[in-house]
């Protein structure tokens, strides 16, 4: 035991007052703000938002069944992402309805700006690109008229709903994933 002096301790070899638990307190002030850094940059590197969405809903009329809807509308970003994976977020599939994700580059010759929603067999005429989105490079620049587009092939009867899509993407040195798109209901 140390002896004390007017409720300090004193070593008994140095005289000196130890100095107790004030001598942590730089260190643990240097730790949370480290952690908060890392926990600021990490919250950076995988929360990009890059996607603007397309509409509020679209429903379709009775017997529809290979549709395309556009996922997100060309909002004059700068960049490109790299798509890794995009998933219809399905809440009912009465039809055995399937899902595709494509990248399309739309024909410059056309009237409009993006698609919203279009027959499958209309996109040979819409879009000089079509390719699958997983994999693919999307550019948000207006100009290179680039879009991301669902589509749906129902070939049974039956009620098909989709709550938009999910999708996940890397952005330079970021990795983001962001639900978007609109709701889509197949009578």
């Amino acid at each position: 035991m140390s002896p004390t002096t007017d409720g300090v301790r004193v070593e008994p070899e140095t005289g000196r007052a130890r100095p107790g638990m004030w001598r942590w307190l730089p260190a643990a002030a240097t730790a949370l703000v480290v952690l908060g850094a890392l926990g600021a940059g990490t919250w950076w590197l995988t929360h990009p938002e890059r996607f603007v969405e397309a509409g509020d809903g679209t429903e379709f009329d009775q017997g529809a069944s290979d549709v395309a809807v556009g996922i997100h509308h060309l909002s004059g970003q700068d960049g490109e992402v790299v798509i890794r994976d995009v998933t219809a977020t399905v809440t009912r599939n009465d039809a055995g309805a399937t899902f595709e994700a494509k990248r399309c580059t739309l024909d410059p010759g056309l009237g409009f700006g993006a698609i919203g929603t279009a027959g499958v067999e209309d996109l040979s005429t819409m879009c000089t690109d079509l390719v699958d989105a997983a994999g693919a490079t999307l550019s948000l620049d207006e100009a290179d008229r680039q879009q991301l587009l669902l589509l749906i092939h129902a070939p049974g009867s039956g009620r098909v709903e989709i709550n938009g899509v999910h999708v996940t993407y890397r952005d330079g040195v970021r990795w983001g994933a962001e639900d978007t798109g609109p709701d889509v209901l197949l009578p």
